[in-house]
């Protein structure tokens, strides 16, 4: 009813705005989903018992439905856009490399998902054509599955876009890959495949119950899953970071020790497996493997810094090239692993962590103007 379509619109142009390329990917789906539907006759050609229970909705205010998410899309939109256009072409594209084929690779690259991803989702993609089959028809599965049809089609593009690079090294279509995978194709099928399956084969089960055991099933199942959901994490205690407990337990302590004996304007560089330095220890960090920027400029320059660590500490932290490090960057302290060799001596430390004061190394070199 307008109703369901208006609050519809509402939240879909909420969702543009909270994430516009994921709410891009969401627009063009509906779109899509809707447009396929109105051409097979779907949408409007109801049966008479729907017609009379809920009024087909008058052409207009569908139009002012779709207006209403398409300006509160804009709102997350616009500024997303102006990052990709007051830049020139070279800077972006040299920004859009290191997205896609470094800082997020995993997510962005095709040629360097794991094999057992496509053997997951190939298998999610052959459960879903043979829902598809077998599940009865009802107007809400028709629509979602189309919709998730479409994500699916996302997802393949991106795949076929991908494999430009080694299909045609040097070539345009080389140039134009990350240009189309920095839109993320695949992230609405990582979520939704897998979803519409699931919801697939309890919308088989639940025919072949009946009424009379669907609800029996639905508290059996929640049953196993809030019990499974419980011994998994028992077995398998969750933890917002890489380190173990003790690790952790060291890390928090050393950002305290950062947090109250150092200056509010110090300057660190951190260990890689460091987690919320920020958030804890309330200092700024010289390079952040995951704080990386979104704009192609900082990204750049996030690519930069960490060159400069690589050609400086791929071995050890010797006291020579600390004193370059002072001197091109101004970093005041290094929090790294313990084992980690350093010829300094640490400021303070800890079972798993050492603090190194480079303040007292060399005065940086005073560089031309």
């Amino acid at each position: 009813n307008s109703g369901e379509i208006g609050m519809g619109a509402l939240w879909g142009g909420v969702a543009i705005a909270f994430h516009p390329v994921v709410g891009m990917w969401h627009l063009l789906a509906s779109v899509g989903t809707f447009g396929i539907l109105k051409l097979r006759g779907k949408i409007d050609a109801e049966s008479s018992h729907e017609q009379s229970v809920q009024p087909k909705v008058r052409q207009g205010r569908r139009r002012l439905y779709w207006g209403i998410a398409f300006v509160l899309g804009l709102v997350g939109f616009l500024p997303a856009a102006y990052l990709l256009v007051h830049v020139s072409p070279e800077i972006a594209y040299q920004g859009t490399r290191i997205q896609v084929y470094r800082r997020l690779a995993h997510h962005l690259n095709p040629l360097v998902f794991p094999a057992t991803a496509y053997w997951c989702y190939g298998g999610l993609l052959v459960a879903f054509v043979l829902l598809l089959r077998f599940v009865p028809r009802s107007r809400p599965w028709r629509i979602c599955a189309v919709y998730v049809g479409w994500c699916v089609v996302f997802a393949l593009a991106g795949i076929i876009v991908g494999c430009f690079p080694r299909w045609f090294p040097g070539t345009s279509l080389d140039r134009l890959s990350p240009r189309l995978l920095k839109f993320y194709p695949f992230r609405m099928a990582d979520l939704l495949l897998p979803w519409f399956v699931v919801l697939g084969v309890w919308e088989l089960l639940s025919g072949w119950l009946g009424d009379q055991r669907r609800a029996a099933a639905q508290l059996l199942l929640s049953a196993i899953l809030v019990c499974g959901i419980g011994v998994w994490q028992v077995l398998h205690p969750f933890r917002s970071s890489s380190m173990t407990a003790s690790e952790e337990n060291d890390w928090l302590e050393a950002c305290e020790w950062v947090r109250k004996e150092t200056l509010g304007n110090a300057l660190f560089l951190t260990t890689r497996k460091g987690w919320a330095f920020k958030w804890y220890a309330e200092r700024a960090e010289y390079f952040s493997h995951k704080d990386a920027p979104q704009d192609a400029a900082g990204l750049i320059a996030w690519e930069e810094r960490q060159r400069l660590l690589w050609e400086l500490f791929a071995e050890k932290f010797s006291r020579d090239d600390l004193e370059i490090f002072r001197e091109k960057t101004e970093t005041d302290f290094v929090l790294i692993g313990r084992g980690t060799p350093c010829d300094l001596p640490p400021a303070h430390a800890n079972g798993s962590f050492a603090i190194y004061d480079l303040r007292n190394l060399n005065e940086p070199v005073a560089r031309d103007q």
